[in-house]
């Protein structure tokens, strides 16, 4: 299909969005897309104290601190009854 046409189909379908939560998340897609067709990783433009953050969350995972998602979700029904 011919890019010029892909552009006007996408355009007019976001045109008939109008709940900002959708468009806001189809934005980020489209940053991301942009991102990655650049080369670019999203972890690279994280500021250095959230990666810290990821990093020990890692870290703490790997070394048997934490609790499995199962477990939690269990907990999660238990107090919820969900």
């Amino acid at each position: 299909m011919d890019e010029a046409v892909v552009k006007k189909e996408i355009a007019q379908k976001i045109n008939r969005i109008n709940d900002a939560r959708i468009l806001e998340s189809l934005d980020f897609i489209v940053d991301d897309l942009l991102a990655k067709s650049l080369g670019k990783d999203f972890w690279d433009d994280l500021p250095e104290a959230l990666k810290s953050g990821i990093q020990k969350a890692e870290k703490d995972l790997t070394d048997g601190k934490g609790l499995p998602h199962q477990d939690v979700m269990a907990e999660i029904k238990e107090k919820y009854g969900r």
